[in-house]
């Protein structure tokens, strides 16, 4: 058994590409304080009982929450002490708890408050939302008595504080001018939470959509004036700055096992129906709903639903339609060619996942990278393979463990300097023009499509900007194509190279499980005309398509839906499936659910099964 990172790893082992490639590299291309710890996201084949827990609480090296007591799935904070050494110690470890998926989460520790009971009498509904910014003294967001909030719980996964109803209500009441308005600017200094000192965050243009004041949404009808929870996750900062989302995944899980515990658990009522809205949309993934935080939802929605309450977990198709960040290498057709071109003045790791087909075996595909220099890097089995300086990377992985699932990873170091002192020395990569090959080896005989996904690095919004995305190249991609009807958005498949850039296919990440809602943006002005960015299917897996479409712009040439901002006066008009997501959290709190088809006929449309 390998003991040093040097060796290729035990594939037994169940690491992904990202962890093989940060403990390489030490963790030093994330641009984040030094910290002692890191966390994985583990699958585990059977849900942990508290012994188990309590055993890993018992090691030095673990540290586990017990919320995950009854669960698959759970975060876990590991040490960095003697890392290279005890790296593979660690995973084993891991492993003889049960664990059957490991994967990067974080290169950071977390704080895991242990949250009160009976703190509220609670609602029979809760609005949960996982985002950045919750401006809880809006006018929008209290409730009839002028203190009283209705966002009444939030969690700060950066500090690891939490507020409960009293909390707010306090901060409200402590905020009230002479003449008896509330200083909204005082309340949030206090509070001490992120994101609300300018005058919208992305937050609370969520929270505007999922609580009915946005513009142009139907007031609630008089009979559904009942009380609503508003639950508030707030994402951490190292986690914002990092536009890629890679580490999204456990910070979303434990967002909804802390929105879950607060409707079910810290309440002295429970509630019935939960909704959360996870306003994220990272590119990468497997697109074939097997990620473990999309089969986290799929295993807490059949749950709840077993337990006799309503959860649900929404999502954006996503806005990377027109981005050129999907490519597709034809195996039956030999695979080919394309071209990555990498950014300049990127202080982050640039990231390509290129997903194959199941049936096809590792060992007959050459994969490879080519700097603009020449040099080629060849993707590797189980052995991630740097370039003579040290500024790219691949590495080719079966998924945990599964052999059906095959991934390359490619990492481009960043390509400028960042004010961090342990990056100054570090070598930055060419910008420009790169290559990446899929083929099939000589005398083999490929079939399937290898799908490409570029990782973003676009700063979110009101994160300082550290990079730029980059894209894919080839020489038929025709951008005009795109912008068609939706019944040309692709050209016939036969007539597709071996390798080519295809907007199709560029669903969110995060929004191809079989029980997520995943939702998608149309222009108002003409019912039917998916948004130009809205991402749509088809996925690598079950699912067809999103499940419905939103207005996401008021028409073609009047982008994105005004909505409130941080503070009572100012409204503001972003762009994105991000709002469009809690449109249908607002409006499922009126109508009820369609119920689920079960034959859905395949389509290659962008929008949903309907447009409400």
């Amino acid at each position: 058994m390998p003991t040093h990172l040097d060796l290729p790893l035990d594939p037994d082992l169940n690491a992904d590409a990202y962890l093989q490639w940060a403990t390489l590299t030490e963790f030093k291309y994330f641009n984040l304080k030094p910290s002692d710890t890191y966390v994985v996201l583990a699958e585990f084949s059977e849900p942990l009982n508290r012994t188990a827990i309590e055993r890993m609480r018992g090691s030095k090296r673990i540290s586990i929450s017990s919320w995950y007591e009854g669960q698959p799935y759970a975060a876990i904070m590991l040490s960095k002490e003697d890392f290279k050494e005890r790296f593979v110690a660690q995973l084993r470890l891991l492993q003889e708890f049960g664990a059957i998926c490991i994967e990067l989460a974080s290169p950071t520790g977390m704080v895991m408050p242990e949250f009160p009971t009976g703190v509220a009498p609670g609602s029979d509904t809760v609005i949960g939302v996982i985002d950045d910014g919750c401006p809880f003294a809006h006018v929008h967001l209290r409730g009839a008595a002028p203190n009283e909030p209705t966002v009444r719980f939030i969690w700060d996964q950066g500090s690891g504080a939490f507020y409960t109803q009293a909390a707010l209500k306090a901060l409200i009441a402590g905020a009230k001018t002479t003449i008896g308005s509330i200083d909204e600017d005082s309340a949030y200094l206090t509070s001490g939470l992120p994101s609300l000192r300018f005058a919208t965050s992305h937050g609370a243009q969520v929270l505007s959509h999922a609580s009915g004041h946005a513009r142009d949404t139907k007031p609630l009808p008089p009979h559904t004036l009942k009380p609503i929870d508003i639950a508030f996750v707030q994402l951490p900062g190292y986690a914002l700055d990092q536009p890629a989302g890679e580490w999204l995944h456990h910070l979303a899980v434990e967002g909804i096992y802390a929105i879950r515990t607060y409707a079910r658990s810290m309440c002295t009522t429970k509630a019935s129906r939960i909704l959360i809205n996870l306003s994220y949309g990272p590119r990468t993934g497997p697109h074939d709903g097997t990620s473990v935080l999309e089969k986290v939802i799929d295993f807490l929605t059949a749950e709840a639903a077993s337990d006799h309450y309503d959860l649900r977990v929404v999502v954006p198709s996503g806005n990377s339609h027109l981005d050129r960040a999907h490519a597709q290498f034809d195996l039956a057709q030999g695979g080919g060619t394309i071209d990555w071109h990498v950014a300049p003045d990127t202080q982050t790791p640039c990231f390509v996942e290129i997903w194959l087909p199941t049936t096809t075996l590792i060992g007959d595909i050459l994969a490879y990278l080519v700097a603009p220099n020449g040099e080629v890097i060849p993707a590797e089995y189980l052995h991630p393979h740097p370039n003579a300086n040290n500024t790219a990377w691949t590495v080719t992985v079966h998924v945990c463990g599964d052999v059906t699932k095959k991934m390359i990873l490619m990492v481009i170091a960043p390509t400028a300097r960042t004010t961090a002192t342990d990056t100054d020395k570090l070598p930055l990569a060419t910008p420009g023009r790169w290559k990446i090959g899929v083929k099939m080896r000589p005398g083999h005989a490929g079939n399937g499509i290898a799908h490409a996904y570029l990782s973003r690095n676009e700063p979110n919004l009101g994160r300082i900007r550290r990079g730029y995305d980059g894209y894919f190249d080839t020489p038929t991609y025709d951008p005009n194509r795109y912008l068609q009807a939706s019944t040309k958005l692709d050209v016939n498949p036969a007539t597709l190279g071996p390798a080519e850039v295809v907007a199709a296919g560029s669903i969110n990440g995060i929004a191809t499980g079989a029980k997520s809602e995943v939702i998608a943006a149309y222009y108002a002005s003409g019912p039917g005309m998916p948004s130009s960015y809205s991402s749509g299917s088809p996925t690598r897996g079950l699912r067809v398509q999103p499940d419905w479409a939103y207005p996401g712009d008021d028409s073609k040439v009047l982008s994105g839906r005004l909505a409130g901002g941080n503070r009572s006066a100012t409204v503001m008009r972003l762009i994105g499936t991000s709002f469009t997501a809690p449109q249908f959290v607002y409006e499922s709190i009126v109508l009820p659910l369609p119920p689920v088809s079960a034959s859905v006929p395949p389509r290659t449309e962008r929008l949903g099964d309907g447009c409400r």
